[in-house]
Order: structure tokens, then C-alpha cells, then sequence
């Protein structure tokens, strides 16, 4: 009997209670199932033929059609194929078994070589993908390369035309701008100016027009020596001119995070202000090698915290930074830095109050050698005698800084609003953007913060106004220590407001005469001179300011103060007069006598400006006049006249119905 494959294998499924022939490995463990499937049959049908001798009855093995037909063919259950497959099947003879197994080998083998001829193909196409990926990959990269190369390019094209347009304008046209310059009084052309300094025209940095569109690197003094090169020259060498770079030094070590990102900002604010003439950033650590003379830098920023020992550290860093010395290369002096600016925590001026006395004690002196820094800074630039003209002055800014935080961790707090005052003055955090942009104010902006110290708190919340910046620094000059604004009222009518500031003024002149004659009545005990203020240059004004008038209260001299004599001096006098020489007076010698100093005073100006709203108001400020470095600050009476200054407004704005 010849069974057919399938009926082989279900036979194998029944007999060894498995589903899926591939369960079956080998052709060997096939042919082992057969052979045991074999011997099975053979002794299932001797017991069922022993068995039926004793003790079966035919009618035992009576079909059932209903059982049968209702009996369900499981896999799961005991095997039943709905067949006595004992009584069906014969033993398969070894050929029959052999056979079969041949034929499962062959189905065996023909099934893994489709498998195998799948892993191929999947093989075959995954290296096919890979091969894509790559090649989109390398044209990715070849596309952003390209891309790079082509902006590297175009910037190099940029600085190469702006070099060769640079030139041109030296070369053909120095004399002719310096000219226009001059005819047009200080509005600037392609070599302009800031405008009027002191009664003097101010050289930008190598930029177009006025006021801050320009910017001032390096001191006033040295803008004065620029302008009076330029305008002196009948032939101006255009390579030296060239090469007169902007160049600013800091000195600063790395242990503030925060102020290397106020530092990274700044640069960036620098590239946008002076996208014409880009300014080169030299950093060096306090402890690294310094050029002599500053490599040209027109600017030197000093951390004050950075220098560990304080006093001697900044009077060895200045010591050679401001030494003349060849440039290197070669055939060229170096210009050392004209405007030395000193970055400090706010505090120095403040040891002995809290907060600061704890900061300084906990911090091993750390204020005390910052205030040193500082005074080494101011001292430096007071005591400098410059013999040679050619050798440009010093200025100086101190800085006080908060502690440096993001913008966004305080501008929405109460003491998140930004604010500059003169000195060390204020209290709080100074946000990152906003420490950068007070730097670049007082550094290439803003004249009056040139020998001044200012303090910076607050976060920069949006774009601060052009006219807002103006007005934090005009308070530098002096500086100024009183002020009341909005003394317009409801007046709307700008016809009426400029009447009103006729009246104004009007009114503070006849009020300054109360000190004359010795001021009588107000208070003071030191004698003034009064005069009007004379505003020689308008340009060193902001621009929202439409017009001014002030009155000046000059303190004199007296015998004590400058005027005091000491008893070495006294004697002196009495020698002379005893010998019959003329008695000194104020133009003798100055071994006998000492040079005029000035005293110091209050100046008082009414100003009609044009508010950030747009609307045109009045106000008056009282600032320090008559000051040099050697005046002796007179608190009590500047008090004095600022309590009746104050009074005498409010008497003013009760008339106008205020």
C-alpha cells in the first residue's frame, strides 16, 4: 500500500502529539520517528487480537455514526483522527519508510533554501539602502560644505572691499573730509566728529557722522591730538593711518563665569557699533605676560577683582601697560591705552556698612583691594605729567557692578527695573545684557563717564531709548545732585511752555541774588560768587534738550581750605617782612604763596526738553561747578543751597497752580 506524503506527516503528527513538521531537525530523527511508529502499530494490533479471544463481543465494535460524526478533531486533546488508525494501517515496510523520508528531506531542504535565499535577498537590498543613505549623507555634506565656503568667501570679499574702500578715502580724500569737517563745525563726513568736547572738536573712531553713531575709543585728550594731526597735515602717510586700529585690552581672569558672558556681550554690542572699523578684543590673564605699552590698544579694561594683591598689582600692570615702547615689527612707537577703565563690585566705597563690611571681612579683604585698584586707576591719571604734547592725557571710569546675573532671573521683579547713578551709590543685581551695554556706553559712547565712577543695577527688559541713556550719564556731570521734573503741569501748548521757561528762568535769576553780599538770610556761612552760566557749545548736549539758562554759585576762597597757612608758612611771611621785602600777593612766588585753587560750587539750570512721550516740559538740575582735583568738597553748604533751592521751586509751582 502506497500512502501519500501528507498522510505520512499526519500520521507523524498524531503519533508524536506535534503541530508543525519543522519540529522534525533531521532527516535521522524522521527516520527514528518511523522506525518507533512502526513497531507501535505492530504491538497494538497483537493486543487487540489477544484480547478480543477473551473477553470482546462484536457487538462491542458496532460503529456509532451520531458519536462518531459529533466527535471533534483536537490537536490539543488525545490524538483522534476519526479512524482506528491500529486497525486501518498496515506496518510501513522499509522502503515505504525510507521513501518517505527522502521525500520530507527534500521538503526540508527545499524550505530552508527559500529561507536562505530570503535572508539573501533582505542582505542584498539592506546593503542597497546603506549604500543610499551614504551617498545622501556625502552630497549632504558636500552641500554644506559648499554653503560654508561660500559665506567664507563672501565675507572675505566684504573685509576686502571695506580694506580697499578704506583706503581709497585715505588716500584720495583725508584732506578733503578733514575740510568739510571743519566748515560744517563738527557734524562729521567720512572722517568725522563727536562734535564739541570742552570747546574743542572730538575725532570719532574712524566712523561717519556725530554724536554715538560714531563712538570714542581711547581718551578725549587723545581724539584732540587726532583732530589737530588731521587738520594740521598737508600730507597724511596712508599706511600709518591704516594701521591706527581700534584695539581695546582686558585684564581679567576666569573665575566669573557671568562676567566672561558680560564680556562676550560687549564684544558682540562692539561689532554691531563699529561694523566699519571693527575693534580687536586682546584678553590676558593677570598672571600671563603683558605687552609693553598695551599693543596699541586705546582702551584698557581691568577687573579689579582679578588682581590678588590689590594696590601693587595695578601699579605693576600700569607700570607697563603705559610705557612707550615699539610697536611690534617694529619702525613704529606703540600708543599705550588713553582711557583705563576699572570693573568693580559694587561695595568698595562702602567697607565699613552692612552688607559690605561682612562681604569684605568673609571675603579676606576682597573690597579693600578692590577700592586699592581703584584709587591706583585714579591716582595714576590725576598724577600724570605729560610734558610732550604729542603724548595724549589719561581718562578714567570706575564701574560698579552688581552681582551678575541673567536678565531674566530679575526683570520682572521689583528690583529688576535698570538704573546708573554716579558713584557707589546703589544696591542689588545687574543682569548680563545690561552690565554689556552700560560697559559700551561708558567705554565708545559717553564723554561724561570719562573720570567719573557710576553704579549699574537692574536687567535690560526691552531696548533702552537713546534719550534714556543720555540722561543716566548727564547725571555724571558735576555731578549732579538734585533735580525736579514735570514742572509743566497739564500745559500742552508748546508755545505756553516756552513762555513759561522765560519765567522760569527769570525767576531762579532774581532768586540767586539772595546770595549775593554775603547771603544774608539763607543759611550759608561760606561766601559765593554769583554769575549765569555760559553754555559755549550746545553740542555737549543731549538732544532732547531744546534750550537752557543757569546761574553758577561759586564758593570763595577763604582762610581755611586751600587758603589755610601753616605755621612753617607763616614764619616764612614774617622773615620776609622783617627784611623789608614787599609783601606777597596772589601772582608772587609760589614758595610763599599757593596758586588760586578752585572751590567748588552749585550750578543751577532750568531746561526745556522733550520728554520720551513727546510732550515738552520743564526741569531744573543743580550740579558740582568750580571743581578740579585738588577742591575740597563742601557738603554743608551744598546742602544748604539745595534745601533752598528746593524751596524756592516749590514756592514757583504753587504759583503756577501745581
Amino acid at each position: 500500500m502506497r500512502y501519500s506524503f501528507q498522510a505520512a506527516v499526519a500520521v507523524l503528527l498524531q503519533s508524536m502529539q506535534v503541530q508543525d513538521v519543522f519540529s522534525f531537525t533531521t532527516p535521522g530523527s524522521i527516520e527514528r520517528s518511523l522506525i518507533n511508529r512502526n513497531d507501535a502499530i505492530s504491538e497494538r494490533s497483537m493486543l487487540f487480537s489477544s484480547k478480543k479471544e477473551e473477553w470482546d463481543y462484536d457487538e462491542d465494535y458496532s460503529d456509532d455514526d451520531n458519536a462518531e460524526k459529533n466527535e471533534s478533531f483536537n490537536l490539543g486533546s488525545a490524538p483522534n483522527l476519526g479512524i482506528n488508525i491500529g486497525a486501518q494501517l498496515e506496518p510501513l515496510t522499509p522502503e515505504q519508510a525510507a521513501e518517505l523520508i527522502d521525500e520530507a528531506t527534500d521538503s526540508i531542504n527545499t524550505a530552508f533554501d527559500e529561507r536562505i535565499g530570503e535572508i539573501a535577498d533582505l542582505k542584498s537590498q539592506v546593503a542597497k539602502d546603506f549604500e543610499k543613505s551614504k551617498n545622501s549623507m556625502r552630497v549632504a555634506s558636500e552641500l554644506r560644505a559648499a554653503e560654508q565656503t561660500e559665506k567664507l568667501m563672501s565675507k572675505i570679499d566684504r573685509i576686502s572691499n571695506d580694506f580697499l574702500d578704506k583706503n581709497e578715502e585715505l588716500r584720495m580724500g583725508t584732506k578733503m573730509a578733514a575740510k568739510a569737517d571743519r566748515a560744517m563745525s563738527g557734524t562729521g563726513l567720512e572722517i568725522g566728529s563727536w562734535g564739541k568736547l570742552g570747546g574743542m572738536n572730538v575725532l570719532t573712531a574712524a566712523a561717519g557722522g556725530m554724536g554715538v553713531s560714531g563712538g570714542l575709543l581711547g581718551s578725549v585728550g587723545a581724539a584732540n591730538i587726532a583732530v589737530a594731526t588731521t587738520e594740521s597735515s598737508i600730507e597724511v602717510d596712508t599706511q600709518v593711518v591704516g594701521e591706527d586700529e581700534n584695539r581695546i585690552m582686558i585684564i581679567c581672569d576666569d573665575k566669573d563665569k557671568n562676567l566672561q558672558k558680560v564680556f562676550i556681550r560687549f564684544e558682540n554690542l562692539l561689532e554691531e557699533k563699529f561694523a566699519s572699523s571693527p575693534v580687536c578684543i586682546d584678553k590676558y590673564s593677570p598672571s600671563a605676560s603683558i605687552p609693553m605699552g598695551g599693543n596699541n590698544a586705546k582702551c584698557c579694561i581691568v577687573v579689579s577683582s582679578s588682581l590678588s594683591n590689590g594696590q601693587s598689582s595695578m601699579e605693576k600692570l600700569l607700570g607697563r601697560t603705559l610705557k612707550r615702547t615699539l610697536a611690534p615689527g617694529g619702525g613704529k612707537v606703540s600708543k599705550p591705552p588713553s582711557h583705563i577703565v576699572v570693573v568693580s563690585p559694587l561695595g568698595t566705597e562702602r567697607i565699613e556698612a552692612f552688607p559690605y563690611s561682612m562681604q569684605n571681612m568673609m571675603g579676606g579683604n576682597k573690597l579693600k583691594k578692590a577700592r586699592e585698584v581703584e584709587e591706583v586707576a585714579i591716582s595714576t591719571v590725576k598724577g600724570r605729567f605729560i610734558a610732550d604734547a604729542s603724548i595724549p592725557s589719561l581718562d578714567y571710569s570706575i564701574l560698579h557692578f552688581g552681582e551678575i546675573v541673567e536678565d531674566e532671573k530679575i526683570v520682572n521683579k521689583k528690583e529688576g527695573a535698570l538704573d546708573i547713578c554716579e558713584g557707589d551709590s546703589l544696591d542689588g543685581k545687574v543682569g548680563i545684557d545690561a552690565a554689556a551695554n552700560a560697559l559700551l556706553q561708558t567705554i565708545a559712547l559717553r564723554p561724561t563717564a570719562r573720570n567719573s565712577t557710576l553704579s549699574v543695577v537692574g536687567a535690560m527688559g526691552s531696548d533702552i531709548a537713546e534719550e534714556q541713556w543720555e540722561d543716566w550719564f548727564l547725571r555724571l556731570d558735576g555731578p549732579e545732585l538734585w533735580r525736579s521734573e514735570h514742572l509743566t503741569g497739564d500745559i500742552v501748548d508748546d508755545t505756553v511752555v516756552d513762555r513759561k521757561f522765560e519765567e522760569l528762568a527769570s525767576y531762579i535769576n532774581q532768586w540767586s541774588d539772595r546770595f549775593n553780599n554775603g547771603a544774608k538770610g539763607t543759611g550759608l556761612t561760606t561766601p559765593v560768587a554769583v554769575s549765569e552760566s555760559r553754555f559755549l557749545n550746545d553740542s555737549d548736549s543731549p538732544s532732547n534738550i531744546r534750550q537752557k539758562y543757569g546761574v553758577r554759585l561759586e564758593f570763595k576762597s577763604t582762610n581755611t581750605g586751600s587758603a589755610y597757612k601753616s605755621k612753617s608758612e607763616e614764619n616764612q611771611l614774617e622773615r620776609q617782612k622783617s627784611e623789608g621785602a614787599p609783601p606777597p600777593s596772589s601772582s608772587s612766588s609760589p614758595a610763599f604763596s599757593r596758586t588760586q585753587k578752585k572751590e567748588g560750587g552749585i550750578e543751577i539750570i532750568c531746561e526745556e526738553i522733550v520728554s520720551k512721550e513727546g510732550k515738552v516740559e520743564l526741569r531744573i538740575r543743580a550740579r558740582r561747578c568750580n571743581m578740579d582735583d585738588a577742591s575740597v568738597v563742601k557738603e554743608m553748604s551744598e546742602q544748604t543751597i539745595l534745601k533752598r533751592l528746593e524751596e524756592a521751586v516749590e514756592v514757583w509751582k504753587k504759583g503756577q497752580g501745581q
